[in-house]
């Protein structure tokens, strides 16, 4: 009877989300010995923090039956507006940090105001604040990146709220910020549990007209629900850029999801009126666990998102089961009870070890590039005769990324090294390519190749790797900033550099066209963002020098914040346009809208998202080619390559992306053996249909 009560009060869900979180860790444990260093648990709560505080927050409005979806771009909305007042109006951090979570306090008090006084459905309420928190972020910073103080900075005293310093006891610091998320838990848990305020809430989740009729003000409880799920998105906020320096305008769409995931996992109803606290903050641990543990067996950090839906589906048909049977009005000691817990505990199980068997079977097939030989250590482990190298690229869906992968294996196989090459998804996905980093270095390589997309936000990690005697080789645009010593060598492209080659051809070009035109004249441009540090690097050098062979007096650059120069009168306008997220769809509106306009005479697109899309518009338009628009490209891919051969595109500017695979792996060997490394400028060059199948040229260009 007592074990009855036990489980009763744990709740069959929780408790299996429990046992999967134990399981998961255990598994991962066995699997890779790595992962039981006190340095991976620290990679496990740095990627809860943000997480957790926001799906903290939105527990209480899910318990209401209501939704929040606004929660991740307000977490990146009020850390932008924290920062830029920091930076640009010099208030001082600590009342930026409060600032902060008052910003997204009001976010959801605006939230709760229009679901309970307006009576708008929670999820267009909170969908339309999710666009208007995103943009507000943009217009703010000018589309620009915030890098908050470093912990060298004197402000740096911040990050020791969520991790200490590194020391040589714990060379990871020590994660405070647990302390805190787990104060916050509690604290949250016993308002939900104990407190009149809590037990409103739960009360609208479970019949809301009962609990009018009953004399309870549902507006005012019901606005604190969004209330609390905003301040803990400003505070959520706080806590990543703690962890990871920078937070960039335009992000923040698709965390809301993992906070929710977390809440539902953790065993809370969609349908309102049950939920917990400690179960959320459980299943959150459930997904940081998975997003850490996957690369130690060999495994992609995406694999996360097929496991966590699996996992989440089985969560909410658990709940539904529970749902109908209350509303049956069905006893649990009834056949029907006993039969629909039956249900719900085999469906769980299933869950689980379905889950198990997908990580152990993918997992067995592994996801390195090349691998040297091998053989076991006592333990079990694996043992490489060879060298174990960690490439973390900016991106992995690009076929730029898919080249230099190739040239990495090439090295691989050639220096008798193992290759595991990962990315994120995007090259706005900062936090996903530290976590990648930091599981990296967890992981003990021989060496690193690392391509960074943000190295303020990298600081710590690099720091660890460098106490840790792992050499990290920078490539593709290196690791600029990067402490001193940290870096063995680079192989790498000058990004600014290239963009002003592009510039040189179009100009040669259209000299005649641009040189005292009798009216305006027009040059495009199309990025694919305004964050990436490389692609910033391309279209900046490529403006520039424009505007240097134009003339300064007569070039006005205009359309996107970061670039504006205008120009009063002036006959030559460089219009630059970023689309608002990095999607096939918003690039080629941008190009679309650029090729449209009546006095443009040539477009520049400063990488192969970029030039894909700017062909994409053009299909229908036929304005790019010979005496139309003229249209230089950068790297390459298939279409860039047949729009090359047929004369829509004029030229382009590729780097050699398997000579920086292969340079990158190359150094990373050397340096691991303690090879004396240096530098290696891997290059730019300029192609046309003339050349492209030249042996200079051909061996640079990917389809």
């Amino acid at each position: 009877m007592k074990q009855k009560n036990i489980l009763k009060s744990i709740g069959t869900q929780r408790l299996v989300a429990i046992i999967a979180l134990i399981l998961l860790y255990l598994f991962f444990a066995i699997m890779s010995p790595n992962f039981r260093t006190i340095q991976t648990f620290t990679s496990i709560l740095d990627a809860s923090y943000y997480i957790g505080f926001m799906a903290i927050g939105v527990t209480f409005v899910i318990i209401t039956g209501g939704i929040d979806l606004s929660i991740g771009t307000v977490m990146v909305c009020s850390s932008l507006i924290a920062g830029t007042l920091y930076l640009k109006v010099g208030i001082p951090l600590w009342i930026c940090i409060i600032i902060g979570v008052l910003i997204g306090t009001f976010f959801g008090m605006m939230n709760g105001l229009m679901v309970s006084v307006m009576k708008l459905p929670a999820f267009i309420a909170t969908l339309g604040t999710m666009m208007i928190s995103r943009g507000l972020g943009s217009i703010v910073t000018k589309t620009e990146s915030v890098t908050f103080p470093l912990r060298t900075h004197t402000d740096g005293w911040y990050k020791s709220i969520f991790r200490t310093a590194p020391t040589e006891s714990f060379p990871a610091g020590i994660p405070t910020g647990f302390i805190l998320l787990i104060v916050c838990a509690i604290v949250m848990a016993i308002i939900l549990n104990k407190t009149r305020p809590g037990r409103y809430i739960i009360s609208l989740g479970s019949n809301k007209e009962a609990t009018r009729l009953s004399g309870v003000n549902v507006v005012k409880w019901e606005t604190l629900a969004y209330i609390i799920s905003g301040s803990f998105a400003g505070l959520a906020g706080i806590s990543y850029v703690a962890v990871y320096s920078t937070i960039q305008p335009g992000t923040g769409n698709g965390f809301e999801l993992d906070a929710i995931a977390g809440v539902v996992i953790g065993g809370t109803s969609l349908s309102g009126g049950i939920g917990s606290v400690v179960g959320t903050l459980i299943g959150v641990f459930i997904m940081s666990v998975l997003k850490t543990g996957l690369p130690f067996i060999g495994l992609q950090p995406h694999y996360q998102l097929f496991i966590t839906g699996f996992v989440l589906i089985c969560a909410v048909y658990a709940d539904v089961i529970n749902r109908n049977r209350k509303q049956g009005g069905v006893s649990m000691k009834s056949k029907k009870g006993k039969k629909g817990m039956k249900q719900i505990q085999k469906m769980m199980t299933l869950g689980l070890a379905l889950t198990t068997a997908c990580i152990g079977l993918t997992g067995c097939g592994g996801n390195s590039s090349s691998t040297a030989a091998s053989s076991t250590k006592p333990d079990g482990t694996a043992s490489y005769d060879g060298y174990k190298v960690e490439v973390i690229a900016k991106g992995f869906q690009h076929d730029f990324w898919k080249a230099v992968k190739l040239g990495a294996e090439k090295a691989g196989e050639e220096f008798n090294a193992k290759i595991n090459f990962v990315g994120p998804n995007s090259e706005s996905d900062i936090a996903d390519q530290v976590q990648m980093l930091s599981n990296a270095v967890n992981q003990k390589p021989d060496a690193i190749c690392f391509a960074a997309l943000d190295t303020s936000a990298s600081i710590d990690v690099i720091t660890q790797a460098q106490a840790a005697g792992i050499p990290i080789v920078g490539f593709d645009s290196g690791v600029p900033g990067a402490p001193e010593g940290s870096i063995a060598a680079n192989a790498a492209t000058d990004n600014y550099a290239a963009g002003g080659l592009a510039a040189e051809h179009m100009y040669e070009a259209i000299k005649d066209k641009v040189i005292n035109p009798t009216s305006t004249v027009r040059i495009g441009v199309v990025a694919q963002d305004a964050v990436s540090q490389s692609i910033g690097e391309r279209t900046g050098g490529f403006v520039d020098k424009m505007v240097e062979l134009i003339g300064a007096d007569k070039t006005s650059v205009e359309g996107h914040d970061k670039y504006n120069k205008k120009l009063e009168g002036a006959k030559v306008i460089i219009d630059v346009g970023i689309p608002t997220q990095t999607v096939d769809a918003d690039c080629t509106t941008v190009a679309q809208t650029l090729l449209n306009k009546d006095d443009m005479i040539a477009v520049y697109a400063s990488n192969e998202f970029a030039a894909k899309n700017l062909i994409n518009a053009n299909t229908g338009l036929n304005k790019l080619g010979k005496d139309k628009i003229l249209a230089v490209g950068f790297d390459s891919g298939a279409l860039q390559l047949d729009a090359i051969k047929t004369g829509t595109f004029y030229g382009s500017v590729t780097q050699d992306p398997v000579s920086i695979g292969y340079n990158a792996v190359k150094l990373a060997v050397a340096a691991a053996k303690g090879e004396a490394v240096s530098n290696v400028d891997t290059g730019c060059q300029w192609y046309n249909a003339e050349n492209m199948e030249s042996k200079e040229i051909a061996p640079c260009l990917y389809e």
